[in-house]
């Protein structure tokens, strides 16, 4: 099932619904990005001795992982916790509006209107078996605290499953864009994202870039240049430019602008 199909649930539009359930979400980058990130979750739920996985997710957005997460768990009958903070209202009126018409049967899924650091300082529920950080970090001033904070939280035995760009983000998206969208840094290497676990005590397991030379200019002309007042002119350019999600493969610091990577506590 392609990532976001479930975007057909809040669609108005019969064409529109048809083609998110054939395409998923039209978001290109989205594709991309969590292509190894699910990829590696899915490893994760078939390899648990667990019959219940507990995962927390700061910076949900509208939902797209927390529903991947569910079409795995009901596929694998693994009990899936899953609990969404963001900051955005709007992000998460969208991720509750499609979790009423949700086709989820054993999923427990909540979302959370609120500041990252105060969700935490006040949360007084279970730990969790993961730690989502999915394109968040480079919105913080202060991501040392963030990661101190949500480390209290996880089990002796759990993960944090981080995404961030690159510095090379700035250029292929457009420096218009990437200060809209309010990262306020240009992007992070893994070197400095392991600097960032290192000072909480955890270390890198994993990593992988994403975007090559030819998914980059698909971004570059999605993001950067293909930008239209008209949503149909939008939803055209989505439906074009969809193809270049499938030509992301030789993936390296020189060419990558999006980057995600596995810590675990250290032994």
């Amino acid at each position: 099932m392609p990532i976001g199909d479930y975007y057909s649930i809040i669609s108005k539009r019969r064409i529109a619904k048809s083609i998110y359930k054939l395409l998923g979400t039209l978001d290109l980058h989205t594709h991309i990005r969590l292509k190894p990130i699910i990829a590696f979750l899915q490893k994760y739920f078939e390899n648990s001795l667990n019959s219940q996985i507990r995962i927390l997710e700061i910076g949900c957005g509208v939902g797209v992982n927390a529903f991947e997460l569910c079409k795995m768990a009901e596929k694998l009958d693994i009990d899936l916790h899953y609990i969404g903070v963001d900051l955005s209202y709007k992000a998460i009126s969208a991720a509750n509006k499609v979790l009423l018409s949700f086709p989820s049967t054993k999923s427990e899924i909540c979302f959370f209107h609120d500041d990252a650091n105060r969700f935490l300082e006040k949360y007084k529920g279970s730990s969790f078996d993961l730690i989502l950080l999915i394109d968040i970090i480079e919105h913080i001033k202060n991501p040392r605290k963030l990661l101190y904070l949500s480390k209290k939280f996880l089990n002796d035995n759990g993960l944090f499953i981080v995404s961030v760009p690159t510095p090379l983000y700035p250029k292929i998206f457009g420096r218009r864009f990437h200060n809209r969208i309010g990262h306020v840094v240009d992007g992070y290497s893994v070197s400095q994202l392991d600097s960032l676990f290192t000072d909480i005590g955890y270390q890198r397991i994993m990593y992988k870039y994403n975007t090559d030379f030819f998914s980059n200019k698909g971004c570059w002309l999605y993001y950067n240049k293909l930008n239209f007042n008209n949503k149909y002119f939008n939803f055209l350019k989505s439906l074009i430019l969809y193809p270049f999600k499938f030509l992301d493969a030789y993936n390296n610091p020189q060419l990558s602008c999006s980057l995600c990577a596995v810590y675990g506590k250290k032994q």
